[in-house]
C-alpha cells in the first residue's frame, strides 16, 4: 500500500476529531501515521493511536490532556451530521459510519425500550477504525459481474478487511476509486452512473432508520428524499412481510424485521440491481430463513440481480448462482454454483513427505483436476473413490511416503478456508 495513501486515510480520520484532538494527532510521526490502525478516546485519559505494536500517545509524554465527556459528544455529533436521533438505529448497534468510509466505534449507556437497546448516551469511549480502501480491486472484479448486459447474481467472499465493503461502496457510489475503470450498466462517466443507480438499491452499513417512525412513515421519509411515488410504499411492506405492522414504531421491532425493512428501503423504487452488506448480520436463524426465501422470491419472481457480501458462508452456498472469492485486494478465484457444488462435494486429500513434488505428479495423473494445498495437506478435486487407489500406487512408484490419502466432502466455508488460507503452503499454483 502506498505510504502517503495511508498516511492520507490517517489525516481524514483525524479530521473527524474535535479540534484540539485534531492537533494532538498531528504530533504522530509520519511512520507511525501510514501504520496507524485505530484513534481511541476514552473519557479521562489521554487520546491514544493504536499502531501494529500497541497504543501510543501522539505528541509530548509530560502531561497530555485527558478527553472529556464533551469532547465523546462533540465527536459523536459530528459523525452523525448533528443528527444523533436518525443515527439512533445505528448507533444501538454501538457503532456509527462517518464519511469517508470510516467505522466509529461507541461505548455508552444502553437506553433500552421494552427490553430492547435503541440508543446510547453517557458515552465513555470513541474509538475511529482507520480503514483503508484497496487499490485497484474493481479493476479484476466489476468486470465480472457484468455480462450480457446485465449483472450476476453474485456472492463475494472474502475475510474481514480485504475489500468486500470497498467494492460495495465503489458500486453504490459511496465511495470513489482511487484507481482504474467502472462500468455500471455500461456507464463510464460519473454523471451518467449516478443516472445509473436509480436503478439500484442498496443496504450497505446497516440500515439506516427512524426509530420512532413505523415502518410506513420510514418509506415515506425516502420516497420524500428520493422523489419516489408512494403508491409503491404498500406492495414493498407486503414483499418484505411488514405490512401489518400498524403503529408500531421502528424502535421496537426485533432485529430482523429491522433487517427487513432496511430492505424495503433498498427496494424502493423496484431497482435491477440490488447490492446488500451483510444482510444475515445478527439474525437468528429463523431470521436468517426469512430472508433467504425472500431474496430467493425476489431473483425468482422478479428478476433482481443480487450481490450479496456475507461471512455467513453456510447460508451463502444455498442462495447464490456465482461466487468471487477476494484475498488481499485480488481476485483468487469466480465460480458457478454448479462448479462450486462440483468441486465441495469430494476431493482426495493427500499428505506425503514431499509436498511439492507431489504436486507435480497429480498434476500430471489429473490434468483436469485442480490441486491446492492447505494446512491439513493437498487437496485434489473433483475426484471419485478410484482416484484414491490410483494416486496412492503412483506416489508410492516415485519414491513419495504417503502419510495419508482419503477422499473427504467439504462445503463453501471448507473450500473458503482452504483457499485463503493456503498461502503459506506448497505452491499448488
Amino acid at each position: 500500500m502506498d505510504e502517503s495513501y495511508a498516511i492520507r486515510r490517517y489525516e481524514q480520520a483525524a479530521a473527524l476529531l474535535p479540534l484540539r484532538w485534531q492537533q494532538q494527532a498531528r504530533q504522530l510521526a509520519p511512520g507511525q501515521m501510514a501504520l496507524a490502525e485505530e484513534l481511541r478516546l476514552r473519557a479521562g485519559r489521554p487520546m491514544t493511536v493504536l499502531l501494529p505494536e500497541g497504543e501510543v500517545v501522539p505528541g509530548p509524554s509530560d502531561l497530555p490532556p485527558t478527553v472529556t465527556q464533551s469532547d465523546l459528544e462533540q465527536l459523536c455529533d459530528a459523525v452523525t451530521d448533528y443528527s444523533r436521533y436518525a443515527a439512533g438505529e445505528t448507533l444501538s448497534r454501538g457503532y456509527l459510519t462517518a464519511r469517508g468510509g470510516f467505522r466509529v466505534g461507541v461505548c455508552g449507556t444502553a437506553v433500552l425500550r421494552d427490553g430492547i437497546n435503541t440508543n446510547l448516551r453517557d458515552l465513555s469511549s470513541v474509538t475511529i477504525r482507520i480503514g483503508r480502501e484497496q487499490p485497484g480491486l474493481g479493476d479484476a472484479v466489476l468486470p465480472q459481474l457484468f455480462r450480457d448486459g446485465q449483472f450476476c447474481s453474485t456472492v463475494v467472499l472474502s475475510p474481514p478487511g480485504l475489500g468486500k465493503t470497498t467494492l460495495l461502496r465503489i458500486l453504490c457510489g459511496l465511495t470513489r476509486p482511487t484507481r482504474g475503470r467502472l462500468l455500471l450498466f455500461g456507464a463510464a462517466d460519473a454523471a451518467r452512473q449516478s443516472e445509473m443507480r436509480r436503478r439500484m438499491g442498496c443496504l450497505v452499513d446497516g440500515p439506516a432508520l427512524y426509530a420512532d417512525l413505523t415502518a410506513w412513515q420510514n418509506l415515506k421519509v425516502q420516497c420524500l428524499q428520493r422523489g419516489l411515488n408512494e403508491a409503491d410504499i404498500a406492495p414493498t411492506l407486503q414483499l418484505v412481510g411488514l405490512k401489518d405492522t400498524g403503529s408500531k414504531p421502528a424502535g421496537k421491532f426485533s432485529l430482523g424485521m429491522r433487517q427487513r425493512l432496511g430492505l424495503a428501503v433498498a427496494l424502493l423504487g423496484k431497482p435491477e440491481f440490488l447490492v446488500l452488506d451483510e444482510p444475515l448480520n445478527g439474525l437468528d436463524p429463523m431470521g436468517i430463513q426469512e430472508l433467504r426465501h425472500l431474496l430467493e422470491k425476489l431473483n425468482r419472481e422478479q428478476g433482481m440481480t443480487i450481490l450479496l457480501s456475507s461471512h455467513i458462508l453456510s447460508e451463502l452456498h444455498q442462495l447464490a448462482t456465482s461466487y468471487g472469492i477476494l484475498h488481499n485486494g485480488q481476485l483468487l478465484e469466480q465460480l458457478t454454483a454448479e462448479e462450486l457444488d462440483a468441486r465441495c462435494s469430494k476431493y482426495l486429500l493427500v499428505r506425503t513427505d514431499n509436498d511439492r513434488r507431489a504436486v507435480d505428479i497429480l498434476r500430471k495423473m489429473f490434468p483436469e483436476a485442480i490441486c491446492q494445498a492447505t494446512v491439513e495437506g493437498l487437496r485434489l478435486f473433483p475426484v471419485g473413490n478410484e482416484a484414491a487407489a490410483t494416486a496412492s500406487g503412483v506416489l508410492m512408484e516415485n519414491g513419495l511416503h504417503v502419510q495419508e490419502l482419503a477422499v473427504r466432502s467439504e462445503g463453501l466455508e471448507a473450500y473458503f478456508t482452504a483457499l485463503v488460507g493456503g498461502d503459506s503452503h506448497a505452491d499448488a499454483g
